[in-house]
């Protein structure tokens, strides 16, 4: 290979030659301006990027009208006051102004891909935003309301929020409320219990739901699920404090009911006997049952190692990487209340095991088809990448990922992933090419 030091500099004529090996050669200026809608240079923008962020406001849904042609709207809730409707938690994208409020700016979900240029928008934050939007839509092809400006995490679906929002701390990106006396706080895990207290010990038993985030009880006047995987609760005050966490599994029906019951319980000591002989055996289960002040002696549930009878739920992801034609894919499957994590998982799959011990001490079947699948599909994408660079699938594996959508209950692809999978799905053949001049041949057909 020649060295020579005639060869072209694009521009860096002068320049050391350690500097033309080690620096991209810039630009030219011609192909930088952008062509607008009527043909003239549109300028790039200079200056400082503009920060992002994601506001957070708890807003008051009111019931759908007897106007077909008009849906559901929502106000923002300020105070709690008896008798309001259903409460969801929205979140809509704002920018950092030159004056240091986050305001909205005409920036929305919908016209995102226009805004990066238009705002000068950090490109990092904006890359974040349509991100958090598109993994919403992944699984929600449609709105469920008009209000196109919100995304409610109550409908968020996927459990990749929890990773996404670690990755916007990092980012910079403000987590912020419409006023700002609002905090908002990321914390780690979330649990509902049901606690039992006695004031007398022949006297009856007082039951209360409690929300603790982080091992600190939180109100649940303005607490709700974020769809299966977590949960927020929003205090009102000088901060006002909206705190969101993921559940170490999947939210029970139990933990569902018992996070909208916010008046306390009482179970008369006729009842007692049953409560703690039949009905807290059965709710250890599925919801932690505690007594706080421990004035409740419960019966001791011993572990019966039983066997978990529910359907294994199936969701496979792909995430974009460093690597442009590789995706890492990801396995969570869950079985009743419990995650079960996926390295154990394969490793009994792959040595031949027939249960799983859970972490409850439960055991899950593998003699099942749904593993048997799993584990002939993992296989064959090993066998098509180094195993250390962790589980991977190619853009062009496009067979490979319908085998497993046809085997997962929930797929959540990356956005690049479903363009180039589409199109290799819909690709039906490569059209015939003329021989060039000259060449007197007759060549294999490629289908």
């Amino acid at each position: 290979m020649s060295h020579s030091e005639d060869a072209p500099t694009n521009g860096l004529e002068g320049t050391p030659a350690w500097k033309r090996l080690v620096l991209p050669p810039k630009q030219p200026a011609s192909v930088l301006p952008r062509m607008g809608n009527f043909g003239q240079p549109r300028p790039i923008p200079t200056g400082p990027k503009v920060p992002m962020g994601l506001q957070f406001e708890l807003r008051e849904q009111t019931p759908r009208t007897n106007d077909r042609w008009r849906g559901p709207t929502a106000k923002p809730v300020k105070t709690l006051v008896a008798g309001h409707g259903e409460y969801r938690l929205g979140v809509r994208p704002v920018i950092h102004n030159a004056q240091g409020n986050w305001v909205r700016s005409n920036v929305t979900w919908s016209h995102l891909t226009f805004q990066l240029n238009r705002f000068n928008l950090d490109p990092e934050h904006h890359r974040w935003i349509s991100q958090f939007a598109a993994l919403y839509r992944a699984v929600r092809e449609v709105y469920t309301s008009q209000e196109t400006d919100w995304i409610y995490l109550d409908n968020f679906t996927s459990p990749l929020l929890w990773p996404l929002l670690a990755e916007a701390e990092q980012l910079g990106i403000g987590l912020v409320g419409s006023k700002k006396d609002v905090i908002v706080r990321v914390a780690s895990l979330a649990g509902i219990s049901l606690d039992a207290s006695q004031t007398d010990a022949a006297g009856p038993l007082i039951l209360q739901a409690r929300l603790h985030i982080d091992g600190l009880n939180h109100p649940l006047e303005a607490a709700g699920v974020i769809s299966g995987h977590g949960i927020y609760s929003v205090r009102f005050g000088s901060p006002t404090v909206f705190t969101l966490a993921p559940m170490a599994g999947p939210v029970s029906d139990e933990q569902r009911h018992l996070i909208t019951q916010l008046d306390a319980a009482t179970v008369p000591p006729a009842d007692t006997a049953e409560f703690l002989g039949t009905v807290y055996p059965a709710l250890q289960c599925t919801v932690t049952v505690t007594s706080t002040d421990l004035s409740v002696h419960f019966p001791e549930v011993l572990p019966d190692n039983f066997e978990r009878t529910e359907v294994p739920h199936l969701v496979i992801t792909t995430v974009e990487t460093d690597q442009r034609d590789w995706f890492d894919l990801g396995v969570i499957v869950t079985v009743g209340a419990i995650t079960v994590p996926f390295g154990p998982l394969f490793k009994a799959l792959a040595t031949g095991q027939t249960r799983l011990k859970l972490v409850d001490n439960s055991y899950l079947s593998l003699q099942q088809p749904e593993f048997e699948q799993l584990h002939e599909l993992i296989n064959e994408a090993r066998a098509l990448q180094e195993w250390e660079t962790g589980l991977r699938i190619s853009r062009y594996q496009a067979s490979l990922w319908s085998d497993f959508e046809d085997l997962a209950d929930e797929t959540v692809p990356a956005v690049s992933w479903r363009a180039a999978a589409a199109g290799l799905k819909d690709l039906a053949g490569i059209d015939a090419v003329p021989l060039p001049a000259g060449v007197h041949a007759t060549l294999r057909p490629y289908c």
